[in-house]
């Protein structure tokens, strides 16, 4: 058998050593190069978790405004517009309202409760959360006489009232102006708001 030389024998040595640290290399640094990976990976996920969560907090939080925003909108109506009556108090409120007037009403026909109408009605354009709720409506014609002048002061009461919207409006004129006659139909708008339906019905004045 051949006996190695001093080189050789130096060449394995360092060999062996170079195999020693390659080994201890690879057992320290897969490992951890895999626990790495790992890490990563999970860290991009919760990244992506909390970004959807954030997401949907956020929706969550524009949802709430737009409830409030509609809600608001609401409680401004019912101050503008009255709560929907029937039409007895219907009625009534418009027999009294041609007699302040100095008016002698003769029918007044009283259509039943509708729900549905624009909130935006009369005149005014929705938009925003304005444009999601509707408004409760009833149709009303009415009959009267009196003098030009007081029949005037009613129409225009009747332009200037916001909850209110006139349809058809038409004044004749006797051979004095102390004897006219108003027909006017118009639309009742009521606060956005459940409601009972109220009964349709016609009432003789005379």
């Amino acid at each position: 058998m051949t006996s190695l030389t001093k080189r050789e024998k130096t060449l394995l040595y360092l060999l062996a050593i170079f195999l020693m640290a390659a080994g201890l290399l690879l057992w320290l640094v897969v490992p951890a190069g895999k626990a790495y990976v790992a890490q990563r990976d999970g860290l991009a996920a919760l990244t992506q978790q909390e970004q959807l969560e954030v997401a949907a907090i956020a929706g969550a939080g524009a949802a709430q405004e737009r409830v409030n925003a509609l809600t608001d909108e609401v409680k401004k109506l019912g101050r503008r517009y009255p709560k929907a009556k029937s039409s007895v108090e219907t009625d009534r409120q418009f027999t009294a309202m041609l007699k302040s007037y100095g008016l002698t009403p003769e029918v007044l026909t009283i259509g039943g409760l509708q729900q549905g109408a624009p909130l935006a009605a009369p005149g005014e354009a929705a938009d925003g959360a304005a444009a999601e709720a509707t408004l409760a409506s009833t149709e009303i014609a009415i009959s009267c006489t009196g003098t030009l002048k007081n029949i005037n002061r009613l129409t225009a009461a009747l332009f200037a009232d916001r909850s209110l919207l006139v349809t058809t409006n038409s004044t004749s004129v006797g051979k004095d102006d102390s004897l006219c006659r108003l027909e006017v139909t118009l639309t009742q708008f009521y606060a956005p708001e459940a409601v009972t339906e109220a009964v349709a019905g016609t009432a003789d004045l005379k």
